[in-house]
């Protein structure tokens, strides 16, 4: 990394968006473990699924593979490290090289090692992974203990970042984006709240727009996975 780049990164971290913070993070954590990709993966609630939050270097569609239930659930390599998350291990450390999930998302797109940090709130709760991948087939010897003295910033920013997302909504919308994950229409919605119907319009315009969803049923979904 050259210094122009250095200071570039520096500048995202020192920024007041938690987005480009974590950008500027995850370029940093790159550089210090010499991979070629990471990517920051937020768990709303307890069994709601991973939303990727940042990620530098992933070829399309596999920073999404490591949010699902083939990665978080079914890979018995990843629980290993869940329930030793003292020390932190790589593919050979634990096989998954051999892993199904490894031969059919990551090996095939060149990867050959990496990383999958498990990120625990004040509380112990999961609130996240940080995923790093190499397509060299040893990572260096310090990039273990690099992950392990970045973890605690890169936990603090995906624990900011949760509960910015739940307070961006209010308790009005939070009330009318629960029924609208019951499948009532805004009709019905307005006699629930004895609102308008105009007024119910709104908070669903509004709430698409700060859960980034296109519809209704894409905002119902949403609901379900964060457990509102």
């Amino acid at each position: 990394m050259g210094p122009e780049q250095f200071n570039g990164v520096v500048s995202r971290m020192l920024s007041d968006d938690l987005l480009d913070r974590c950008a500027g993070v995850l370029d940093l954590t790159r550089w210090r473990i010499a991979s070629d990709c990471v990517a920051l993966v937020a768990i709303d609630a307890p069994g709601a699924r991973p939303g990727v939050v940042s990620e530098s270097g992933y070829p399309p569609g596999v920073a999404e593979a490591v949010t699902s239930d083939a990665f978080m659930v079914e890979c018995r390599e990843l629980q290993k490290q869940l329930l030793e998350e003292k020390a932190i291990y790589a593919w050979e450390d634990v096989g998954f090289a051999d892993s199904r999930f490894a031969q059919e998302v990551l090996v095939p797109e060149g990867f050959r090692n990496g990383v999958s940090v498990p990120l625990r709130g004040a509380a112990g709760e999961l609130v996240g992974m940080l995923h790093a991948s190499t397509v060299r087939t040893r990572l260096p010897c310090e990039a273990k203990d690099a992950v392990l003295a970045i973890r605690p910033q890169v936990t603090a920013l995906t624990s900011a970042i949760l509960e910015t997302r739940r307070a961006s909504l209010t308790p009005r919308e939070r009330e009318v984006l629960g029924l609208v994950r019951e499948g009532l229409c805004n009709h019905e919605i307005a006699s629930r709240m004895y609102v308008a119907e105009r007024t119910v319009a709104t908070h669903v315009e509004r709430i698409l727009r700060k859960t980034g969803t296109p519809n209704r049923v894409s905002a119902a979904i949403w609901a379900l996975r964060h457990h509102l």
